[in-house]
């Protein structure tokens, strides 16, 4: 079974980017606009790693975060940013 990984990103270039390159190395791959729809996924796919945005509309980075955990502690969570931290 591939590993499950979820993308949560408002860029759809850095989105689709991922995408392509993780299902190539053999992941299967899902990915969500927003931090809503992300969860929304994260509770139905189970994935192993979430990779989401920092900033984003709506629902942000560290709330994907803290919400992915009360769910499942084991997921894990990357937090990538375009912007000087």
């Amino acid at each position: 079974m591939k590993p499950k990984i979820l993308i949560i990103d408002d860029d759809s270039s850095l989105r689709r980017v991922l995408e392509y390159n993780l299902l190539e190395a053999g992941y299967a791959v899902t990915a969500a606009a927003s931090g809503e729809e992300g969860l929304r996924l994260c509770n139905e796919v189970s994935p192993a790693l979430v990779i989401t945005d920092m900033k984003m509309p709506g629902m942000d980075g560290m709330e994907v975060l803290r919400s992915v955990k009360k769910c499942s502690a084991e997921t894990l969570v990357i937090i990538m940013t375009a912007f000087g931290t």
